[in-house]
């Protein structure tokens, strides 16, 4: 660890990120309890405007409320939703290029197979010329020794 309890593995984006969850949810925590609720699905208009729950109080989780999202949850996104734009276009780009690759691969397959088989047309003709030719001399061979 760090001086300051700072994990040196950790970006300030994810200590942020935690801390505007911690932040959040002691605020939810808070209202749940004082409405009397379990869920924050319950944190509602009809809740929310019962009598027992001050005004002051109501400020007072709209002020909270208000500082961490001005002052956290809008900052990161600032960071963040760019970074994952980017992210977004490089992984596209990535996704082409692997497709290009694949394309390439098949082409280069392609020609190999091409070639194979002008080599075994090749090599055929080859093998056949030098029949014909063994077979000619073995001919002449033996018409001159009938003669």
């Amino acid at each position: 660890m760090e001086e300051g309890g700072c994990s040196p593995t950790r970006t300030v984006n994810e200590r942020l990120f935690e801390f505007l969850v911690a932040e959040r949810d002691a605020l939810m925590n808070g209202i749940r309890e004082e409405l009397g609720v379990t869920s924050s699905k319950e944190i509602n208009v009809r809740n929310l405007s019962k009598r027992n729950v001050a005004k002051e109080k109501l400020c007072s989780w709209l002020e909270r409320m208000s500082s961490i999202l001005n002052s956290n949850a809008v900052p990161l996104l600032q960071i963040t939703v760019p970074k994952a734009d980017k992210c977004e276009l490089l992984e596209q780009g990535k996704i082409k290029d692997q497709l290009t690759i694949i394309q390439l691969q098949d082409e280069v397959l392609k020609k190999k197979d091409e070639e194979v088989e002008v080599m075994k047309q090749a090599m055929k003709q080859t093998v056949e010329k030098e029949i014909t030719s063994y077979a000619s001399a073995v001919t002449k061979c033996h018409s001159v020794s009938a003669s």
